[in-house]
């Protein structure tokens, strides 16, 4: 046991050479993730009701649920994000969901081809068949929502929904995520 160190620093001296080494480094303190960009949209679109809390977990547990799948690194989180929402909001209103997924693709500056592909990922990652963004939908819309808090209310009120606030049975099954760093 050493009774008299050599060097003794003080935690913010060391806190300044962790942040010199991360620096010189170039790593990055707060990375942007695709739950950022959800957070984002959410308010920019002015989804901030009282049922935003259950839309914004529905996205968070889908995103959960598949990013640790090593394909998704090929895709920006806005991409990841995007798709996410265009997934949930299809579940609750499909007939304006597209009509949203342009919205998202505009603020966000994501393209087309990107959406499509790692829409047809998520879609594998959740077990689900996939299908093309832009093919028609079948399910007939009783009423056509006006402004995104409309989407939100009508997911909850769809008739089709036995309980609004589980998460999709194939998204469900997935396992817990790892909140391990995996070496590339």
């Amino acid at each position: 046991m050493v009774s008299n160190p050599k060097y003794v620093f003080e935690a913010k001296t060391i806190q300044k050479i962790e942040l010199l080494v991360l620096s010189t480094l170039k790593w990055k303190m707060n990375p942007v993730t695709p739950l950022s960009f959800i957070d984002h949209i959410i308010k920019r679109f002015g989804l901030m009701t009282n049922l935003c809390s259950e839309f914004q977990g529905k996205c968070e547990n889908i995103i959960l649920g598949i990013i640790t799948d090593s394909r998704l690194l090929h895709y920006p989180p806005s991409v990841i994000a995007t798709v996410t929402l265009f997934y949930v909001i299809n579940e609750i209103e499909p007939c304006n969901a597209v009509d949203y997924l342009n919205q998202f693709m505009v603020v966000l500056k994501v393209r087309k081809d990107s959406i499509d592909e790692c829409h047809d990922l998520i879609l594998e990652l959740m077990g689900i068949s996939g299908s093309k963004i832009y093919q028609t939908q079948t399910r007939k819309c009783q009423s056509i929502p006006g402004s995104p808090d409309g989407v939100i209310d009508a997911y909850f009120r769809c008739e089709s929904s036995n309980d609004s606030l589980a998460v999709a049975p194939s998204v469900s099954s997935l396992p817990e995520p790892q909140y391990k760093r995996s070496r590339t």
